[in-house]
């Protein structure tokens, strides 16, 4: 089928495709790119908390600033190299990952199995997931 319409495939998973998809692409417009310099300058005079994030993450959050700005040129294996990088620095951050499956998804319909490929490994590592990450892992940042 065309994009965002599930295939006539009779895998157990196809019925799962669409649900994916708008899943990665409410998760990729909830995560936009917020600046370095804004994201550093943060609350340092109105009393909001410091940017407290280690030097790895704030380095994953730069490649996914990267990858954000590729995503919106239509340069899409670029942007996914980017969150590639970002997901090397800090592995255990869903927002990456469904950065990367939401630019699979705008390159078609042929990219979804690694959509759900890579939403089933991160289901698979969820609670290592949830205890590298205090408070769990979240979708929110």
């Amino acid at each position: 089928g065309s994009r965002g319409e599930a295939t006539g495939s009779s895998s157990p998973c196809s019925s799962a495709a669409p649900a994916a998809v708008a899943a990665s692409r409410a998760a990729a417009a909830a995560s936009g790119a917020v600046p370095a310099a804004a994201a550093e300058e943060a609350g340092t005079e109105d009393g909001a908390s410091k940017d407290e994030r280690r030097p790895h993450q704030k380095e994953a959050e730069e490649f996914k600033a990267q990858g954000n700005a590729l995503y919106r040129k239509r340069k899409f294996d670029e942007a996914i190299g980017m969150y590639d990088r970002a997901i090397d620095k800090e592995p255990n951050d869903l927002t990456y990952y469904n950065n990367k499956c939401a630019v699979w998804v705008e390159m078609g319909d042929e990219h979804y199995p690694k959509v759900l490929k890579t939403c089933q490994d991160l289901i698979d590592r969820r609670y290592e997931i949830n205890s590298e990450n205090s408070g769990g892992a979240s979708f929110e940042k």
